[in-house]
Order: structure tokens, then C-alpha cells, then sequence
């Protein structure tokens, strides 16, 4: 990209604070993107992907700045999230460039390229950033099915050249990464534990299940979701079983678990009764 090597060539006589200030800012974020001022470019996200290990190693409080504003580009459009308040993560002189009041923008190349490039930054070296990047990761694993990569509504690939299925085995395994893999189940939970039962299954071994359950009782009465317990596995889950006998229609429990015999049912009773974990 021709933007890319007159960056690298400036970069050899000048500090990148000079580059940002004298040439990034006024010349390559475009006018337009609302009455008050600037949009952030692709190139602008390119060129921040590109560079901001060199722009760190001189200034990172001018990097944070960088990073913040290539993150509001994406939460401007390309990733839906809760509203965060990310302004406050930018230095009072560079709330000028802000995408605070800019027209909306797809997911791009550039932005999933600095996705890719620029977040782990974020996450590892920058904690007042973390939560805004948290917040998209969050966006993308929300909005990119688990089983096909399709994305919902509310994310638009149609300018991205990588296919939604990439995207979403990177946005999946980059937030186990970041996050933890305990707190990244967690907010599966909280959003929709319906929609990722798949993943649930699949990672048994790995979640305690009994924090699984308590995790889904705060969101889901037990009344509402001991069915669709019963029918997945009622073995697996016997101490939620245990913990809301009293709750069920145990005679609609042995049908949907298959028991007829008069004397299982009773064994099953009894060990559900007297389970301890």
C-alpha cells in the first residue's frame, strides 16, 4: 500500500509523534464523516495496525490514543456493543478526531486486520483500553453464529474479504484468549445460553458444573429450563436436579428422561435425593 511505505519512509527521519500530529491526522482521517469533522479512514486503521509496535516503543501514551480511535472506528458500525463511554479513554486533544458523532461504517479489511493486529495490545499492555476492546471482541462472538459463522443482523461482512466463518473461529478463540476462558463462558450465559448449548456440550470438561448452574439460575428461573436439563442429560446434571426437586413435575421428568419402571423411578428419587457434590 503506497499510504504504508510513505509512513515507513517518513518514520526513518521523524518521531511518530511527529508523523501523527503533522501528517496522519490532518491528512489521512477524511472530512465528511459528520458535520463536526473527521472520519477514520481504512488507511487510518491500516496504518495503526501496521505500526503500532514502533509507535509504543516511542510514546505510549500517544499508542493508547491511537489504539483508542481505530477502536472507536469499530464501534462505530462494524461491531455493535453496549455504549461504554470510550471518550474518556482519549487525551482532551485528540477528542477532536473522535468517531463520537460519525455516520455509522461496516466491518472493512482494515478493520479486521487491526482486530487482529491491534487488539492484543489493548488487552495485554493497556488496561484503561481493555474494557472498549473487551466490549468488541464480546460484539463480534455475539453476532457470528457458533455452529456456521453466520453473521446476525446487526453485523455487516458485505465490504470483508475474509469469510464470516474465519472471522468467527478468530473472534471465539481470541476472546478465550484475552478474556479467560472462565469469564468468556460466563457471558455466554449471560447473553443467551440457548444459543450456545452446543458450545456447552462441548466443553464440559472444562467448566465446573456446578458454577455452570448457579451461573444459569441467576438469569433462568430453574422452573423454565429443568426440561430442556432433563432431555440434554439429567445424569450430568443431577445436582441442579437435586437442588430443585421439589420444583418439578417428577411424574413429566420420568417421561421426558424415558423411566417407567415404578422401581427405577424410585432409585432415580433416591439418588437424586441424596446427591452431594
Amino acid at each position: 500500500m503506497e499510504i504504508l511505505e510513505k509512513i515507513a519512509e517518513m518514520a526513518k527521519t521523524k518521531s511518530w509523534q511527529e508523523i501523527i500530529n503533522n501528517f496522519i491526522l490532518p491528512e489521512v482521517l477524511k472530512k465528511g464523516g459528520s458535520a463536526r469533522g473527521y472520519k477514520i479512514s481504512d488507511d487510518f486503521m491500516s496504518i495503526i495496525a501496521e505500526n503500532i509496535v514502533f509507535i509504543r516503543m516511542e510514546n505510549k501514551e500517544l499508542a493508547d490514543a491511537m489504539l483508542e480511535l481505530a477502536m472507536q472506528r469499530i464501534s462505530c458500525g462494524a461491531v455493535n456493543h453496549p455504549y461504554l463511554g470510550t471518550m474518556l479513554n482519549l487525551p482532551m486533544r485528540y477528542t477532536h478526531y473522535s468517531t463520537f458523532q460519525d455516520k455509522p461504517a461496516p466491518m472493512s479489511d482494515a478493520c479486521f486486520d487491526f482486530l487482529q493486529r491491534g487488539l492484543p495490545y489493548c488487552f495485554f499492555d493497556s488496561p484503561k483500553l481493555k474494557k472498549h476492546a473487551e466490549a468488541i471482541l464480546f460484539g463480534l462472538v455475539f453476532n457470528l453464529d457458533y455452529k456456521t459463522g453466520e453473521p446476525s443482523k446487526d453485523l455487516d461482512l458485505s465490504n470483508v474479504n475474509t469469510p464470516a466463518y474465519e472471522i468467527m473461529l478468530w473472534a471465539w478463540s481470541a476472546t478465550q484468549l484475552f478474556v479467560g476462558f472462565d469469564v468468556f463462558w460466563r457471558k455466554l450465559i449471560a447473553d443467551d445460553w440457548h444459543k450456545y448449548r452446543k458450545f456447552f456440550i462441548e466443553n464440559r470438561n472444562k467448566i465446573n458444573v456446578k458454577d455452570f448452574h448457579k451461573e444459569l439460575v441467576v438469569r433462568y428461573p430453574p422452573q423454565k429450563i429443568w426440561r430442556e436439563l432433563a432431555k440434554e442429560d439429567w445424569e450430568y446434571h443431577i445436582g441442579f436436579f437435586h437442588d430443585y426437586w421439589s420444583m418439578l413435575d417428577r411424574k413429566e421428568f420420568f417421561e421426558i428422561i424415558g423411566v417407567t419402571n415404578l422401581l427405577q423411578k424410585a432409585k432415580i428419587s433416591r439418588r437424586i435425593k441424596n446427591y452431594s457434590d
